[in-house]
């Protein structure tokens, strides 16, 4: 096809056809499987949901991590030069 299409043995819009149907045939399965999806949006939902879930699990491990590295807390905790402040007046 490069060949034909290069010398002009072919024209533009055969070769725009070849492209055009092997196009449609790479995206069929992909148009097949988004057919379950559109009939039943939840199981999209879903799915998005449950990853949802799984990322926060993940990420509030890594904050632990991060917070216990750096000697954080989660609580408030007041600084010492406010707790003074506010005890002198």
């Amino acid at each position: 096809m490069y060949a034909g299409c290069r010398s002009a043995g072919i024209g533009c819009i055969e070769c725009k056809g070849w492209a055009a149907d092997a196009l449609i045939e790479a995206i069929a399965p992909l148009q097949e499987r988004r057919k379950k999806y559109e009939q039943n949006p939840r199981l999209a939902w879903d799915i998005l949901e449950a990853g949802s879930a799984k990322a926060r699990t993940i990420a509030e491990e890594t904050l632990r991590q991060a917070r216990d590295a750096m000697g954080m807390s989660q609580e408030y905790e007041a600084s010492a030069n406010k707790a003074g402040a506010q005890s002198s007046k």
